[in-house]
């Protein structure tokens, strides 16, 4: 139900910047992002990068016990929430500050602050799932994710016509790239709170708004195939990416049969140190030979080896453990 232009999202995103530095001194600090799902997480993100800052996602559904220990963990100084979750946010900042962006004066300047800023400075530290532990902090550069959102552009295209959906925590690592893949590519990012909706509204939204590029997760893709009737169609998703569990074949026979013959999905094996490393084209005329779905091939700047135990490149048909390296 809210509209934001890319003037507006420029302009209360550089205000905010302006109140960070005033806040946050340093270069390098740390500061948690405490919203509800939605444009003022956009404005807060951007804000902080403006700023020089490292944003740290949190997400307002995660229990607390997670939030409290990525607030530890990375070591943030500051927490950006909003009257919705205020209350919240200052029993998890404990002595740290908290701003309350619903206050945030609007005669500061809507101007972008002029920072010596450089491509390896840390830009953001995204926490994994933490399913084999304690969730770990990847820290990503500005270098990083701008590459990452150039080479998944090359690989699906995307533009000024584009609408792409966004309904993922801005904790999940995906986050970054339907956010950054819209807005770097001038497309509409359409929000969507799956949390508080069902699937079903989920699916009459993608086709109520014309999405026409939308991301899930396999496990995800099954649930929603399971509410959907014969003759539901979605003219207008061009693209599909899939990626963080396996494909198997019969996944994409399912959900063929809702798209329209020209669309494309896009199977990509990525993580949340490396962002997208691989990716497979599904159009029309693909013929998978597996029950399993490819994770792909090779994309700019990503090379990836399968090694041993002592780092060395295995041969053929050999069990190893995938190395990911790239400049950026």
């Amino acid at each position: 139900g809210q509209v934001i232009t890319y003037g507006e999202l420029n302009s209360r995103s550089n205000q905010l910047a302006h109140k960070l530095i005033e806040l946050v001194p340093e270069k390098d600090a740390r500061i948690s992002i405490f919203l509800e799902h939605g444009i003022n997480q956009i404005i807060a993100i951007l804000g902080v990068l403006k700023a020089g800052k490292i944003y740290v996602p949190l997400d307002t559904y995660f229990p607390a016990e997670r939030n409290q220990y990525m607030i530890n963990d990375s070591d943030c100084c500051l927490l950006i929430s909003n009257n919705m979750n205020i209350a919240q946010a200052r029993v998890l900042a404990g002595d740290r500050s908290v701003f309350n962006v619903d206050e945030l004066d609007t005669q500061l300047s809507s101007q972008s602050p002029d920072l010596d800023l450089n491509p390896g400075d840390m830009a953001g530290i995204i926490y994994t799932s933490g399913s084999t532990g304690q969730p770990k902090g990847v820290i990503h550069s500005h270098r990083g994710i701008v590459h990452f959102i150039y080479r998944l552009t090359k690989e699906i295209g995307v533009n000024v016509e584009d609408r792409w959906s966004f309904y993922y925590s801005i904790s999940f690592s995906a986050s970054v790239m339907s956010i950054f893949g819209a807005l770097f590519n001038g497309a509409e990012l359409m929000v969507y709170n799956l949390k508080t909706n069902q699937l079903t509204d989920f699916a009459q939204w993608l086709k109520k708004e014309k999405i026409s590029i939308t991301h899930m997760i396999s496990s995800t893709l099954r649930h929603f195939l399971a509410v959907l009737n014969k003759g539901y169609r979605l003219p207008s998703l061009t693209r599909l990416i899939m990626g963080g569990e396996t494909l198997y074949l019969h996944d994409v026979e399912k959900v063929r049969v809702h798209l329209k013959k020209t669309a494309s999905i896009f199977n990509i094996y990525a993580s949340s140190e490396a962002f997208l490393s691989r990716l497979y084209k599904i159009d029309s005329d693909t013929i998978i030979k597996s029950n399993i779905v490819p994770i792909g091939y090779q994309v700019e700047g990503m090379e990836l080896t399968i090694v041993d135990e002592n780092m060395k490149r295995n041969d053929p048909n050999q069990t190893g453990q995938i190395l990911i390296s790239s400049e950026y």
